[in-house]
């Protein structure tokens, strides 16, 4: 575990990046992000008019070699997510660590593990290890996905205990209600549900890129509980298509892809439902399919 002194709540771990970005972006200090990440670590860093640097993604992953060479002396944050969100890919314990060994002594960085409960890889890199290892970072973590308690709004961050006391003086002080914190403590000790949301999530993304591998559909193959699809066809009018048949995902126009869309991961019978409606639009929409693009 972590003592209390290291643990920092937030309404959600989204309030806990803007936490982190004004307690430490001041003074003309900047941030570096990944391209077609969360959105919200860019939003952030602008917030509070910081510099910002932008590394593209290396097929579709975390580009940390590049991420930790792009910090200069200015440079206080870097922001990683893993699992990625929108991409589902994830960074790897070697690649966490040659990340360490490269980046300059005096940034902090950010991992935001709100997918990771989902992830079965085994080298998926784990941050609070790496935390109790002694690298400089916040590890963020939140409630809202496996727990199933997002209309509550909380989250935390695990860091070392000076950068938890910084960002204490910045948070709200009424930012977490009793009830939200009651439930996550709550769901902290239900190990079981964990186990099998889990599980129902392996057995569903699998059925769901197998049907979309059946289909010749390109996706970015994911360790999350979401799948980034590729059609050919336009995200914002697969959307609308979609939603006429009582289907909703998420276009991705905004991250750079524009002939995605962001699937959850739902029970089976969400997922049939997904595949028939889409198939229903597959053929009544005619264009190129995406060539394609798979992670190396």
């Amino acid at each position: 575990g972590v003592p209390d002194s290291q643990i920092v709540l937030g309404n959600g771990s989204t309030e806990l990046v803007e936490i982190i970005a004004k307690t430490f972006l001041a003074r003309g200090q900047g941030a570096v992000v990944a391209d077609q990440a969360f959105i919200m670590y860019r939003l952030a860093v602008q917030g509070m008019n910081a510099p910002l640097k932008v590394v593209p993604l290396k097929n579709h992953r975390h580009d940390l070699r590049s991420m930790a060479a792009a910090c200069d002396e200015l440079t206080a944050l870097v922001y990683i997510a893993n699992p990625n969100n929108p991409t589902g890919t994830y960074v790897s314990r070697n690649e966490a660590e040659t990340y360490f060994e490269l980046l300059p002594p005096h940034v902090l960085t950010v991992i935001d593990e709100a997918y990771l409960d989902y992830v079965e890889a085994r080298d998926c890199a784990d941050a609070l290890s790496l935390l109790k290892s002694g690298r400089p970072l916040v590890v963020l973590r939140t409630f809202s996905k496996i727990y199933g308690l997002a209309g509550l709004r909380i989250g935390y961050a695990a860091t070392v205990k000076e950068v938890a006391s910084a960002m204490e003086a910045v948070r709200s002080p009424f930012n977490t209600s009793i009830t939200a914190q009651a439930a996550a403590q709550a769901a902290l000790d239900d190990i079981d549900h964990v186990a099998r949301s889990r599980a129902e999530n392996g057995r569903c993304l699998r059925f769901l890129q197998d049907e979309l591998l059946r289909r010749r559909i390109d996706f970015i193959p994911s360790v999350a509980n979401f799948v980034l699809v590729r059609t050919g066809i336009k995200g914002e009018e697969l959307f609308q298509q979609l939603l006429r048949l009582g289907v909703i995902v998420r276009p991705m126009e905004g991250y750079g892809y524009e002939d995605a869309v962001r699937v959850s991961v739902g029970t089976r019978e969400e997922i049939e439902k997904f595949l028939a409606a889409l198939d229903r639009t597959m053929r009544r929409t005619e264009g190129p399919r995406t060539p394609p693009l798979r992670p190396s």
